[in-house]
């Protein structure tokens, strides 16, 4: 599936088992391929792109779990979470505040973390998806509250 953003389409994966991954093909590489490597060189799509990569420093899965928050937020509010007239946004400003996002807000403030420390590990976004459960209202609690 194919998702369109306003800076371009968003190539989204679903595997057989559920999962989804997020894809840019054109810069696309194995782990140990250093075709990409070059000092002070940076790859990607930078209204997209982690503030550790902007940065030039090594990047891990958080990086990753980024994209995914800008990702996320651009499809639920339609707009990119820094201002597109900066780059290196993600550097220097904090993301505009999901006003749509609803129940997925924590899970979007806290992936698109400028420290990849306090963003989410995969683990703990994916409880963040898991619905909470309803505590049971008494009948007579709902008379009470004219339900």
């Amino acid at each position: 599936m194919s998702i369109r953003t306003t800076s371009g389409s968003r190539d989204v994966l679903l595997t057989p088992d559920g999962k989804v991954l997020l894809a840019d093909f054109g810069i696309a590489v194995g782990r140990t391929d250093a075709s990409l490597t070059a000092t002070g060189m940076v790859i990607g799509s930078p209204g997209y792109m982690a503030p550790e990569r902007l940065q030039g420093l090594e990047a891990d899965g958080r990086a990753d779990l980024f994209s995914l928050g800008v990702t996320l937020y651009e499809a639920v509010e339609g707009v990119l979470p820094f201002p597109p007239g900066n780059p290196t946004a993600a550097l220097t400003e904090p993301p505009r505040p999901p006003r749509r996002a609803g129940r997925l807000t924590r899970l979007i403030t806290g992936l698109l973390e400028r420290d990849p420390d306090k963003r989410p590990a995969a683990t703990q976004a994916l409880a963040m998806l898991a619905p909470t459960p309803r505590t049971a209202t008494a009948p007579d609690e709902l008379i009470r509250q004219g339900t």
